[in-house]
C-alpha cells in the first residue's frame, strides 16, 4: 500500500492497516466520527452525481448515534452535517500602540486545529479540518461584535489599526469555526485612552530638584522655577487627577493631589535653575510672550508704622495700583540686612485678590536682602483697581540715619494668563527714630558757599528751622511746616530770603520742634 502511495508522490509514516482503513480501491467509503470509532459506509459516488450531489469539505458526526450501512445509495442531494464543534482558541491577550491606535491579538489554537479525519473517493483520501477559520469580532460591546477579519487555520495573531471614530474602549473576540460550526472565545477587553505622560523631572546641575510647571514649547518657558511657574502652580492647586484643569506637573509627590505638600516642595525649590536635555543640539525655540492688561501698573511701598525705633518692629506695605484685570502678582523686594532683619511676609487682611476669589498659596522665597512674593487667585476670577497685596515685618537691628527698601522687579498676570512687567516700581527711604530731639552742628563748618544742618524729631509736629544774624534778625526761614518723627538734613547756600548772598561772619541757627527749642553757632569765610 505504501508504495501504491510513493507512486503517487505521498509519503506516510502510517502503518498498511491504518491506510487500509482510508484507502479503498475497491469501492468509496464514507467515513463517520470523529477522532476514533470512525465508521464507514459504502457509497455510489457516481449515482448521485447523476444527480445534485454536494461533497462536504467536511464530514463530521456523532457515532455513538449512527451505525454505517454496508451500501448506501444516494437518488437525492446529501449533505452530512456536523454538529460538534472546534474547541475554543485560549490564552487569549492583547497588546496596544496608543500612539498609532493599533491593536495586536494573540492567542493558542484550538486543539482541534488539525486533521480529524478523512473521506475517501476512488482511492484518494480527503482531509477534513477540524478549524475552517478564526473569525475575529470587534465592537464597542459584547452585543455589537461584528467580524472585522477571517484568519487560516494555523493563525494565532492579528493586527487591526482601529479608526478614531471607533472610540477607544472596544472588545475583541476570536471564534474557532468548522463548516457548521462556530465556537467563541473569551473577550478581550482593549483600551486605547491616550496616557497621561508622566511628570517631566527636572535638576539643577547638583542634582536638586527643579519644579518647572509649563511644557517646553510655552512661550514663557524657562530654566528657572520662576513667578511663570508659580502662577500656573497656583491655577491647579487643590485639583486631584482626572479634574479639568489638573496640572500633571504641579503634583510634586506624584500622588494624585495638588496640596500643601506639593506647595512646600514647590516654595523649597523657587529660584532654582535646571539643567535642561539635550535636544540633539538645538535650544528651544523662545517666543516672544503676548502681553497682557496690566501695562499701567504701579507697585508702591509705604511704611504702616509711625515710629523706627531700634529693637522693635516696623510694617511695610506693598499696594498695587491701576490694575485692569489682575489673577495674581510676583515682585522682589531688596532691602539693607544690616539694618533689618525680615520676621515674616503675608498677604495681609485686606489684600486685594480676595475680591476676586480664593488665594490658598502664598509663596515666600527670602534670603539675606531680598525676598520673593508671589500670590494668585486660584481657578477663575481677577481683580481691578488698587488697594494692599502684601505686608512685611521686619526688625531694626539699631540706629542708622538712612536706608532704602526698593522693589527690585515686578510682573502681573491677568486672566488669559497674559503677563505684564511692571514699569513703576517703588522705593521707600527710611530712617530710624530718633528718641530724643537733637540739633546738630552745622558741617563744614566754617562753610563757604554752603553747609549742611542735621536735626532730630522724637515726635511729629510743626517744626521751624531759621538762621539768625548777630543781632538777632532773621536772614532766612529754611524750614517752616509739620513734619513727622525722623532725621532730616538741610543746606543752607549761604543766601537770604531774597536770594542775595550774605557777607562773611558768624550767623546763628535754631530749632523749634513741638516743647523742643535749640541754638547753634555756624561761620561763613569767604
Amino acid at each position: 500500500m505504501k508504495e501504491t502511495l510513493a507512486l503517487l508522490g505521498i509519503q506516510s509514516v502510517m502503518s498498511d492497516e491504518e491506510i487500509a482503513k482510508v484507502f479503498s480501491p475497491a469501492y468509496e467509503q464514507f467515513v463517520l466520527g470523529d477522532r476514533k470509532n470512525l465508521l464507514i459506509g459504502r457509497l455510489d459516488l457516481d449515482a448521485m452525481c447523476q444527480i445534485v450531489l454536494r461533497i462536504p469539505e467536511t464530514v463530521r458526526a456523532q457515532t455513538a448515534a449512527n451505525q454505517g450501512s454496508d451500501a448506501t445509495l444516494a437518488t437525492v442531494a446529501v449533505r452530512a452535517i456536523d454538529n460538534i464543534p472546534p474547541a475554543a482558541v485560549s490564552s487569549e491577550t492583547s497588546t496596544s500602540d496608543v500612539a498609532t491606535r493599533t491593536v495586536t491579538l494573540s492567542w493558542t489554537a484550538s486543539a482541534d486545529d488539525r486533521i480529524v479525519g478523512f473521506m475517501p473517493y476512488r482511492g484518494f483520501a480527503t482531509p477534513i479540518p477540524g478549524v475552517r477559520t478564526y473569525d475575529v469580532l470587534r465592537g464597542a460591546t459584547e452585543e455589537s461584535l461584528v467580524k472585522v477579519a477571517s484568519l487560516a487555520p494555523g493563525s494565532s495573531s492579528f493586527k487591526d489599526v482601529v479608526s478614531a471614530d471607533l472610540g477607544n474602549k472596544l472588545i475583541y473576540r476570536v471564534t474557532a469555526t468548522d463548516l457548521d460550526n462556530a465556537t467563541p472565545g473569551k473577550l478581550i477587553a482593549v483600551d486605547l485612552t491616550p496616557l497621561q505622560i508622566g511628570i517631566k523631572k527636572y535638576f539643577t546641575a547638583n542634582n536638586l530638584r527643579v519644579f518647572l510647571m509649563l511644557a517646553e514649547n510655552d512661550p514663557t518657558f524657562n530654566a528657572t522655577e520662576d513667578f511663570d511657574d508659580f502662577f500656573s502652580f497656583a491655577d491647579s492647586f487643590g485639583l486631584s487627577k482626572g479634574q479639568a484643569g489638573f496640572n500633571l506637573q504641579a503634583d510634586t509627590d506624584e500622588d494624585g493631589d495638588v496640596d500643601f505638600d506639593d506647595f512646600f516642595a514647590f516654595a523649597d525649590a523657587f529660584g532654582r535653575v535646571a539643567v535642561l536635555p539635550s535636544r540633539a543640539g538645538k535650544p528651544i525655540t523662545q517666543i516672544i510672550p503676548q502681553s497682557g492688561v496690566n501695562r499701567d501698573a504701579e507697585l508702591k511701598l509705604t511704611l504702616a508704622t509711625e515710629r523706627i525705633i531700634s529693637g522693635q518692629q516696623i510694617k511695610l506695605d506693598v499696594n498695587v495700583s491701576n490694575v485692569a484685570a489682575m489673577k495674581g502678582y510676583g515682585f522682589t523686594l531688596t532691602y539693607d540686612p544690616q539694618k533689618f532683619e525680615l520676621v515674616e511676609a503675608t498677604a495681609g487682611d485686606q489684600n486685594l485678590l480676595l475680591q476676586g476669589g480664593n488665594t490658598p498659596v502664598f509663596l515666600k522665597n527670602s534670603q539675606p536682602g531680598s525676598i520673593q512674593i508671589a500670590n494668585a487667585i486660584s481657578g477663575d476670577g481677577a481683580v481691578a483697581g488698587s488697594g494692599s497685596v502684601a505686608q512685611l515685618v521686619f526688625n531694626v537691628k539699631g540706629e542708622f540715619d538712612g536706608s532704602r527698601f526698593e522693589i527690585a522687579d515686578g510682573v502681573l498676570i491677568d486672566g488669559s494668563r497674559l503677563l505684564n512687567s511692571v514699569v513703576s516700581l517703588g522705593a521707600l527711604d527710611v530712617q530710624t527714630t530718633p528718641k530724643e530731639f537733637a540739633l546738630h552742628q552745622n558741617f563744614p563748618n566754617p562753610f563757604n558757599p554752603e553747609t549742611t544742618i542735621k536735626y532730630e524729631l522724637a515726635a511729629s509736629g510743626q517744626v521751624e528751622l531759621r538762621i539768625y544774624n548777630m543781632v538777632g534778625q532773621v536772614v532766612r526761614t529754611l524750614i517752616s511746616e509739620r513734619q513727622a518723627a525722623g532725621r532730616y538734613s538741610i543746606r543752607w547756600d549761604g543766601k537770604d530770603g531774597r536770594g542775595i548772598s550774605v557777607s562773611s561772619g558768624i550767623y546763628f541757627y535754631s530749632l523749634n520742634a513741638d516743647k523742643f527749642h535749640t541754638v547753634k553757632k555756624l561761620m561763613l569765610l569767604k
